[in-house]
């Protein structure tokens, strides 16, 4: 419908600027771009978690290109995870995207619909591997999430770097709680 075309359509202008700021540090950007919305504090979320996803990313990228066997031992689990221009880009914008469901009003079910919203809205490659990590955003690896409760080996690493991610945020930002105790 509409109101999926609009959302979908806002989130890919925030990627855009989002990566822009990344690329660039153009902070002024985001800004700007949040202080239009209505409610900041899901923007504000949404970009953090899309930032620290992204800076994960690129950790891993340069770990594994470092040669150190140090770095490298540290990012051998995340083996599976392809480290091309496209997997970055499918993580920011599912990250952006992650709690696109809550729209709705039904948080227990926002990583179903989120889901669901993303398969609707095209059935290629892309939509479908974000509509998998929006649906396992709050998973954890122990299979103490929701609303599967999965375990590690059903997840892909790309959502539980978002997990990841989204906890963190949640941690510092919902909680209160110091950077330290948020890890």
């Amino acid at each position: 419908d509409d109101l999926t075309k609009d959302s979908l359509k806002q989130l890919q202008d925030l990627a855009t600027v989002l990566f822009d700021y990344i690329e660039k540090g153009d902070m002024n950007a985001v800004k700007n771009l949040l202080s239009q919305k209505q409610n900041e504090s899901i923007y504000y979320h949404v970009v953090n978690v899309a930032t620290i996803s992204m800076s994960i990313f690129d950790l891993i990228k340069k770990y594994r290109e470092s040669k150190d066997p140090e770095k490298e031992k540290i990012v051998t689990p995340l083996s599976s995870l392809d480290c091309e221009e496209q997997t970055r880009s499918i993580i920011g914008l599912a990250a952006l995207m992650h709690d696109i469901g809550k729209e709705y009003g039904e948080e227990e079910k926002h990583t179903q619909i989120g889901a669901q919203m993303m398969l609707d809205m095209s059935d290629n490659a892309a939509y479908q591997k974000i509509a998998e990590i929006i649906s396992q955003h709050e998973e954890f690896c122990d299979g103490s999430g929701t609303p599967n409760k999965l375990h590690k080996s059903s997840l892909s690493v790309m959502s539980q770097i978002i997990q990841m991610a989204n906890f963190y945020d949640n941690q510092r930002n919902k909680e209160g709680l110091s950077k330290r105790d948020s890890i």
